[in-house]
């Protein structure tokens, strides 16, 4: 989980509020941050804060930061990006973002995983590309300078990204096909635009003023439904839809006459009907499963995995292990768990069944009643809309006790059935 933001306004607007943006964010990526600064003059600024790593600031890329954010001489520009990077490929700082490729014309934020970017790559340097790194970040970039929006119908994962084209001064921003990596945007009452991958990161900048979508309310106390649209909780702020791109000069950046940005479906899910047997049918499902685990496991730091005792995850547990095993690896798989201490409400039985048949390294934490009221502002902070049921409560102490022993990336069975 990385965290990406952007300013874009022609008339100017001073740099300080990039870094209110990103800020705001930091825990979505601590490994490192980065700014792309664009001035007036059509002068491009890389640059570091903070958080920003030694081994960053000493390597010598085009994309490497040359001097703090804060120390840019007080002025106004016409695009910031920042980056927030939680770091699973390529550890190095080849890995540091905004990156650039094509002698510094295309430069980009990326948020999300890429599985077949391996695939992509060599299709790539077949056709004369040449590559600094490992991440699928600068293979996107790659991909973009061959085949403009074309290459999102290459993509295999989770994403979304905004690139800047400094030839054609052109934003490009785009989410993958399900909406799996948030993707937000917002006006300010003087027409400035701002993207960003938490609706919070709105919240600092000049203009903002919450407002609630009283439409939005209803369809949610009513009926439950959260995401069936393309705005949010907040009017005024919109989501890039799934499966979506958005693509503009910078002087054509204008909201239409709801609101919003004029934006292309580049994908839309096709019925295809299975016409086989049931036999046929598990062995199809089975053959996606186990592809699909094992493109999750892409890592180069460890991945743990989140068990429940159900179906979905105790599948994925299993599958995770017969995997390393194949591979060799001795290392033991971490799976994290949220059990009760009322045996009414626990599943810790269905989980011990698969962790002995697993030998994994199992975690459990016990979420207490009194949690739930003393936590739910935090989640609904973090979440920034109202959520659907307490699952969002259980995940939560999941994911702090597979951070508090050092996990970054979790495979679980969310959302499957």
């Amino acid at each position: 989980m990385c965290g990406i933001s952007g300013i874009i306004d022609t008339k100017g607007f001073e740099i300080k509020q990039i870094r209110a943006m990103s800020d705001i964010i930091r825990y979505r990526g601590p490994d490192d941050e980065g700014f792309l600064v664009a001035e007036d003059n059509d002068q491009l600024y890389c640059c570091g804060g903070p958080d920003t790593p030694g081994e960053v600031w000493s390597s010598n890329y085009s994309f490497s930061p040359t001097k703090m954010l804060d120390a840019l001489p007080a002025g106004t520009c016409k695009l910031a990006m920042g980056h927030r990077r939680l770091s699973i490929l390529d550890l190095t700082p080849t890995g540091h973002q905004p990156m650039s490729y094509g002698n510094g014309r295309y430069w980009i934020a990326f948020n999300g995983e890429i599985y077949n970017h391996n695939d992509i790559k060599n299709d790539l340097i077949k056709l004369g590309y040449h590559f600094l790194s490992r991440t699928d970040t600068e293979v996107v970039l790659a991909a973009y300078a061959e085949w403009g929006n074309e290459c999102l119908n290459r993509l295999v994962g989770m994403w979304a990204f905004a690139i800047y084209d400094h030839t054609l001064k052109e934003l490009f921003l785009a989410r993958d096909r399900y909406g799996i990596k948030p993707l937000y945007y917002w006006f300010s009452p003087s027409g400035r635009f701002h993207f960003a991958s938490e609706i919070k990161q709105f919240t600092p900048l000049f203009g903002w003023e919450p407002k609630m979508n009283s439409e939005k309310a209803y369809d949610y106390l009513i009926y439950s439904l959260t995401d069936h649209t393309d705005d949010t909780m907040f009017a005024g702020v919109y989501q890039l839809p799934s499966g979506s791109y958005y693509r503009s000069s910078f002087d054509q950046i204008k909201p239409d006459s709801s609101g919003q940005i004029n934006y292309q479906k580049w994908y839309l899910l096709k019925r295809d009907p299975f016409k086989g047997s049931f036999n046929e049918a598990s062995e199809v499902f089975r053959k996606h499963f186990e592809r699909s685990v094992k493109e999750h496991l892409n890592a180069d730091v460890t991945v743990g995995t989140a068990l429940s005792g159900g179906l979905d995850s105790s599948s994925i547990v299993c599958e995770v292990n017969r995997i390393l095993r194949k591979n060799g690896k001795t290392e033991l798989q971490n799976t994290f768990s949220s059990c009760a201490l009322d045996k009414r409400y626990d599943e810790s039985y269905w989980m011990n069944i698969i962790i002995k048949h697993t030998e994994v390294q199992a975690h459990f934490i016990y979420p207490t009643l009194n949690e739930v009221a003393d936590l739910t502002s935090e989640i609904i902070w973090h979440q920034d809309e109202p959520y659907q049921s307490q699952s969002a409560f259980l995940a939560y102490n999941v994911f702090k006790l597979a951070n508090e022993n050092g996990v970054k990336v979790l495979l679980n069975g969310q959302g499957a059935d």
